[in-house]
């Protein structure tokens, strides 16, 4: 199989190089991720994709959260986009008044789910306040995603949602699949189900363990897709890392990681820091010591300076240019080299 890069990848990758720098320096805000909860209805074992439980910490006040909103220049909200995740976000009974202001201030905003409390009442008094956006995770067909939650029965909660948010016009349904050794034998058969349910939009991401073999035939079975337009239109790799001779194919764009440049995101405790998927000890700062935006123009140099990341394997890597160290959330702090590098297990599963 031809596993070069589309030539339209090419004119994006040049056109992208050109203004990186200019993007970078000029770090319009375009995602902000609020962490609103901690708790969550389910027992999964790790937690991953906007998700991370921790029984015992407080809610943040929905007014604190508005405030740090409000420190954003109302001439940037128009292309702002609020993505509310937790922990559980439908554990909170103040949503709808939270997306109300939100909408309010005339920015768009989503919400990450696990489906299990969603439910018509609750879609249309969330629909009613601006929810536009809905990122719902499924990771494999029924026993394999219920088996990833310590076997509590959450696949037919997750799939009601999703039907209930397509059968609507109102809102766009994203939905998310973290690929692990027990279900990268379920993509075909996965494909099939969410075609069938009417999904337009699947997000792929992989665990830090998928070994090389399993990685490239997943790379393969999103490039055979796209190829073909099948009846999942925007089928895409997530944006984790950067995938070599891939790129172009599984993707729109080039791989960027824009954690820090275009996306931010806010902890339940206040901590702000490039995207949920981050390391804690990457945190700028806190919305309870200083504005959001003050600390969006000021700080945030280990985000937009990538020098630091070419280190160890990365020094010597030519494709440095174009991957700029993989993903900001492989990386614990400026002395630890890249935890994954979906390049070298590409490589590594030719041997």
């Amino acid at each position: 199989m031809n596993r070069s890069p589309a030539p339209l990848y090419f004119f994006r990758r040049f056109l992208f190089l050109a203004s990186k720098n200019r993007i970078v320096k000029r770090h319009r805000i375009r995602y902000l991720l609020w962490e609103c909860t901690n708790r969550c209805n389910l027992d999964c074992p790790g937690n991953t994709v906007y998700c991370r439980k921790e029984k015992h910490r407080l809610d943040m006040p929905a007014a604190h959260f508005l405030e740090a909103l409000d420190t954003i220049p109302k001439r940037y909200r128009r292309r702002l986009r609020v993505i509310i995740a937790g922990g559980e976000p439908l554990l909170r009974t103040d949503l709808p008044e939270i997306g109300s202001e939100i909408s309010k201030r005339g920015i768009s905003w989503g919400m990450v789910t696990n489906g299990t409390l969603y439910s018509q009442i609750i879609q249309d008094k969330l629909s009613a306040v601006g929810l536009g956006y809905l990122y719902v995770r499924i990771d494999g067909m029924e026993a394999t995603h219920d088996r990833a939650r310590n076997n509590i029965p959450n696949f037919r909660y997750a799939s009601q949602c999703i039907s209930l948010a397509l059968a609507g016009d109102r809102i766009s349904v994203t939905v998310l699949t973290l690929v692990t050794g027990l279900n990268i034998h379920q993509m075909e058969p996965l494909y099939r189900w969410l075609s069938d349910l009417g999904v337009k939009s699947w997000r792929i991401f992989t665990a830090d363990n998928l070994d090389g073999l399993s990685f490239r035939k997943l790379l393969d079975f999103i490039a055979s897709k796209r190829r073909t337009a099948g009846k999942i239109p925007d089928i895409q790799f997530g944006c984790e890392g950067y995938l070599g001779p891939y790129e172009g194919k599984v993707r729109k764009a080039p791989f960027f990681c824009w954690s820090g440049v275009n996306i931010g995101a806010i902890y339940n405790d206040g901590g702000i820091t490039g995207c949920l998927n981050m390391d804690k000890r990457t945190v700028q700062g806190n919305i309870y010591e200083s504005g959001f935006y003050e600390v969006w123009q000021n700080k945030f140099i280990l985000f937009r300076n990538r020098d630091w990341l070419k280190v160890s394997r990365c020094q010597n890597c030519e494709d440095f240019r174009y991957c700029l160290g993989n993903g900001l959330h492989y990386r614990r702090d400026t002395r630890t080299e890249v935890k994954v590098c979906h390049l070298s297990r590409l490589l590594e599963s030719e041997k």
